[in-house]
């Protein structure tokens, strides 16, 4: 072996030390879907405004899930549609610690646009969520260390039922460790089941390894689409925590669901 003695060893330094870890630490990007047509709203829109700007607890209704974003998140891209030159120009305003990009949707089916989003943003892991949703008492970065600690395919932050405004697929999970058995609307569970341990809502937000997009269905709706073929595959984790409150704001009967919250009353059940 020939070596070259007048080689220069770098002393190691806690600069260096940083330095190298971010250079092995995983992306992360999100896609916030914001492109629908907002029907159920429209008492709030009058269609002139989109449903993501409405205005919930003194911000647009977007704008609940951009200021969950932590320092790990380096880019999220809103994909939009329904007045998309409105929701551009709002973006192209916004002024936040990461990358905001806006991406128009080339399909309706909640699976191709995810994989619209990881291809413009190249992340290592995606997160996705709603951009009329509000989720209070929570950590997303929690839920992502939890995420890449476990080395996961993918996590849904999950809450309990009684704590969940709107969203309509129920998770059984096993145990604190948080694998996900199996999926059901309501409906479909009794009772009984329910009183048992173990019965979830999602809450909102998932996270995705790359890998996962290819296991996405061809649904349009979420469960369809995104949570029960992931819970089929057998990859499907939860974050779990029982404090998140979460609301699905499709409604102006939802955004009185959460003025009520807030203000202290009992939200009631739709």
């Amino acid at each position: 072996m020939i070596t070259n003695s007048k080689a220069r060893k770098v002393p190691t330094t806690a600069a260096n030390a940083d330095g190298l870890a971010n250079l092995l630490r995983p992306t992360i990007g999100m896609a916030v879907f914001a492109a629908g047509l907002g029907t159920r709203m429209r008492e709030e829109t009058r269609d002139l405004i989109p449903k993501p700007l409405v205005s919930v607890g003194g911000k647009e209704l977007i704008r609940h899930n951009l200021d969950l974003v932590p320092p790990a998140v380096t880019a999220v891209a809103l994909i939009i549609g329904h007045h998309s030159d409105m929701m551009k120009e709002w973006a192209d305003q916004l002024s936040m610690p990461y990358k905001v990009l806006t991406i128009m949707a080339a399909d309706k089916n909640m699976a191709d646009m995810t994989a619209q989003a990881a291809a413009v943003l190249r992340a290592d892991h995606l997160i996705i969520a709603n951009g009329d949703e509000v989720i209070l008492n929570f950590s997303l970065e929690s839920a992502i260390n939890q995420h890449l600690d476990r080395g996961a395919i993918a996590t849904t932050v999950m809450t309990s039922p009684s704590n969940a405004f709107g969203g309509s697929a129920l998770f059984h999970v096993l145990g604190e460790r948080g694998s996900v058995e199996r999926a059901e609307f309501p409906d479909n569970v009794s009772k009984k089941e329910l009183s048992s341990e173990g019965w979830l809502q999602n809450a909102g937000i998932t996270i995705l390894r790359k890998d996962a997009i290819r296991l996405l269905g061809s649904q349009q709706d979420w469960y369809g689409a995104i949570h029960f073929p992931l819970v089929n595959a057998g990859v499907q984790e939860a974050y779990i925590d029982r404090n998140i409150v979460y609301f699905n704001i499709n409604s102006p009967s939802n955004i009185r669901q959460f003025n009520d919250y807030v203000s202290g009353r009992k939200p009631e059940r739709l």
